[in-house]
């Protein structure tokens, strides 16, 4: 039951209530309920009629107004936006349930014109539509859960404001968003404001998309921020076969805690090591550092040893 319904319910009860106290009251040859009528029931029978009137306006509006878009709000903490358009609204397609749900990393640094940047998840919207797929012969057909770049075409000779959604393997255009959409204004906007706008493929039936909108900054704890700094403890970790193929200097590691128990592990790409020295270094204290691999020497076996440094943020 939502929230506009149980409020008209609440308003009629106490209505109820009202009416019931004051004709009982009134109806009556004792002055207490006489009285009680008067200054109890008949106020609450009025102020509730008018409760009753405006709740029964505004659910009947909430019936009928258009389907909206999905806000995702996202269990990491968010950063501000510079206004709310939260209600972001529009009829281009329903909202449904996946069994699988997308997901998006929280964050991710890149290095763009040799200055390095870390990208945060800001909010989502799912079952975005994707607009003149028909044009398009795709190589690869549209998969769920498939990565797309959202960026704007200034080449398109009908609008060089068109925000196109291209498959980041292949970077094959796929579509556009709908210039009648207000994701499209939305895309442009933040676009302008130099935020990067991911997406992936929600249902590839529908052609429809969950776009991810991350604000960028500064990284100032990147490995060419911190590399010249001591360390606050440098461990090392043995990689098996597969993990060792991704290892390079300037990695970043991860630190991770699993359920209640802070058992601190390692990790480098989806490898997780745990290291006890690391644990009673740190005391569970995940916040402030910030860990790189720094070496690595290959072993026998096809196995890596990776010396990892630990640094204090910024």
């Amino acid at each position: 039951m939502n929230k506009e319904k149980k409020n008209l319910i609440l308003s009629i009860a106490f209505l109820i209530i009202g009416f019931v106290l004051f004709f009982s009251g009134i109806l009556s040859d004792n002055n207490t309920k006489f009285f009680l009528a008067l200054f109890v029931g008949a106020p609450m029978a009025l102020v509730s009629s008018i409760f009753t009137i405006v709740r029964t306006v505004k659910y009947t509006k909430k019936k009928n107004e258009k389907k909206e878009f999905t806000f995702v709000k996202q269990n990491e903490p968010a950063l501000s936006s510079d206004k709310d358009d939260s209600s972001v609204s529009g009829n281009l397609t329903d909202t449904k349930k996946k069994v699988r749900p997308i997901k998006f990393s929280t964050s991710f640094e890149f290095s763009f014109n040799g200055k390095d940047k870390v990208a945060e998840l800001f909010k989502t919207y799912e079952n975005v539509l994707i607009v003149g797929t028909q044009y398009n012969n795709l190589t690869v057909p549209l998969e769920y859960g498939a990565s797309v770049d959202i960026r704007r075409d200034e080449n398109n000779e009908y609008d060089n404001r068109a925000i196109a959604v291209f498959y980041s393997s292949t970077n094959e255009r796929i579509g556009y968003l709908s210039k009648k959409s207000l994701l499209y204004e939305m895309a442009n906007d933040y676009i302008d404001k130099d935020y990067v706008v991911l997406g992936k493929i929600d249902d590839e039936d529908s052609k429809t998309i969950t776009m991810a909108f991350y604000r960028v900054r500064a990284n100032k704890n990147s490995y060419n921020n911190v590399k010249s700094k001591k360390p606050l403890k440098t461990i090392t970790v043995t990689l098996n076969e597969e993990q060792a193929v991704d290892c390079s200097i300037g990695e970043k590691a991860r630190f991770e805690t699993i359920d209640s128990d802070l058992y601190l592990f390692v990790g480098i790409g989806d490898e997780l090591k745990m290291s006890q020295s690391v644990n009673d270094f740190l005391s569970g204290c995940i916040k402030n550092i910030v860990a790189y691999v720094v070496d690595f020497e290959e072993l026998e076996n096809y196995k890596t040893k990776a010396k990892i440094a630990i640094y204090e943020k910024n």
